[in-house]
């Protein structure tokens, strides 16, 4: 598991490298246009431009414990989280719409 990420083209060249999760990086989705977000042992949502190597947005301990889980739905910046603390999180621009219980 990895605490950084390291975006390569073809070969060995290392593109740009994104350091900002004090955690292992457990999950990694892109969510919107040049836009990706990162979850970790940390509990942290890290939302990241593909063209700079600075975090745009840090969403701490969102999740207690691991966050395990990303996944964008459809193209209106929205995605949802699920971790450690069995509840799954709905995003809209990196604010919490929706949060739900119910997994145990």
């Amino acid at each position: 598991m990895l605490k950084s990420l390291i975006a390569a083209q073809g070969g060995d060249q290392c593109l740009r490298k994104y350091k900002g999760h004090s955690g292992l990086i457990m999950t990694l989705r892109a969510v919107m246009d040049n836009r990706f977000v990162s979850g970790s042992t940390d509990g942290n949502l890290i939302l990241w431009s593909s063209e700079t190597d600075e975090p745009i947005a840090i969403n701490e301990q969102i999740h207690e414990g691991t966050v395990y889980a990303i996944e964008a739905l459809g193209h209106n910046n929205s995605f949802v989280s699920g971790g450690d603390d069995c509840k799954i999180r709905v995003w809209k621009d990196l604010e919490v719409v929706q949060a739900m219980n119910g997994h145990e």
